[in-house]
């Protein structure tokens, strides 16, 4: 029997959909004692921060019956860590999040104390590093990228697709998936496990789907909906990635990349990797804000196949400390004729 999908463990869209404006947690959640005065739009990211670093679920500290309820000892001893974490960030590292539950646990419940063994290292002969020459600028390997997946021209003749396929997640369930989209930007995603999940942005507003119904969805999450939903985004680079330098080199998967650093149309950082060979778009990263420091999120690009003139990533994954999940396609058709309301929160839901 798969674990519950994140989503139904949390409903982060019903409770967002509650709270407009970024209160401190304690008048936006109930029973907050450690984390006063934390803007409320990081708490759930400082729980995610938390699950990812013990390596646990969400219902390892809280109760089915109601997050907020003291039931579980693990609940008690978690706010005895997070007190004994911000003391010691407090004053011996002049408030910075320095440390966190990660530095210890490192994804395990009980922190390893021994260290480890040293491992034989055997000594290997000396190799020249090739010269790499001059990095390309931002803009060149914007533009090889375009060109890597067919051209604008080639873009510009497709205006809708339709991508059908699996859905893995680090939680151990699957299930198909489907996502349709349609120039400019609108976009859907649809999975079905013990309940529908939906995300989606009609081009004007984010809303999305789970077994507590429908919802808005919160400016913290819309920029990935934005981005998702930029149909000609491969055409947009330069203008949805502002500010952007090439950094360096890097390796992803055994590849290696050039590494953009940008901010996109919202302000947020983001780092842009791009294959050497291929010029291909690889890996697009950012981060959350949290209590203990940055929790990290990537969506990874690969498996480019040609379609219809362009190439298309046929793997797409969504990657997280706490959770992840990976798109695999079996199919993707472009031009394909879409309701006008395929996008739409349904009225009786609006």
């Amino acid at each position: 029997m798969p674990s519950k999908p994140l989503a139904l463990l949390i409903p982060l869209a019903a409770i967002a959909a509650q709270l407009p404006d970024d209160k401190p947690a304690e008048q936006a959640f109930r029973n907050i004692q450690v984390l006063k005065g934390l803007p409320q739009s990081q708490l759930l990211t400082t729980m995610f921060f938390i699950r990812a670093s013990l390596g646990v679920s969400c219902e390892h500290c809280h109760s089915d019956a109601g997050f907020e309820k003291d039931e579980k000892p693990a609940k008690l001893r978690a706010r005895e860590m997070i007190r004994m974490v911000r003391q010691l960030n407090q004053t011996q590292f002049g408030g910075r999040a320095t440390i966190s539950c990660n530095t210890c646990h490192r994804g395990s419940l009980r922190p390893e104390a021994s260290p480890a063994f040293a491992e034989i290292v055997q000594a290997q002969p000396k190799q020249e590093n090739p010269a790499i020459g001059p990095l390309p600028s931002a803009r060149q390997l914007f533009a090889r990228h375009l060109q890597a997946i067919g051209g604008e021209a080639a873009l510009k003749r497709i205006a809708s697709r339709r991508m059908k396929g699996t859905r893995f997640s680090s939680e151990g369930w699957s299930a198909p998936v489907e996502i349709d989209q349609q120039a400019p930007n609108a976009w859907i995603a649809s999975f079905t496990l013990q309940a529908r999940f939906i995300s989606a942005w009609d081009g004007a507003h984010g809303w999305n789907h789970d077994d507590q119904g429908y919802h808005d969805v919160d400016s913290k999450d819309l920029s990935e909906l934005r981005q998702d939903a930029e149909f000609y985004r491969d055409i947009k680079l330069n203008e949805l990635f502002r500010g952007a330098e090439t950094s360096g080199r890097d390796m992803i998967n055994g590849r290696a990349v050039y590494v953009v650093h940008a901010n996109d149309a919202d302000g947020q950082p983001k780092a842009l990797y791009f294959d050497v060979e291929t010029g291909l778009l690889s890996r697009i990263a950012g981060s959350d804000p949290s209590a203990f420091g940055p929790l990290p999120h990537v969506v990874e690009y690969s498996d480019y196949r040609e379609v219809d003139g362009i190439k298309t990533p046929f793997t797409i994954g969504h990657l997280r400390p706490d959770f992840s999940t990976l798109d695999k396609f079996a199919s993707i058709e472009q031009n394909v004729a879409l309701p006008p309301d395929t996008f739409m929160k349904p009225p009786l839901a609006r």
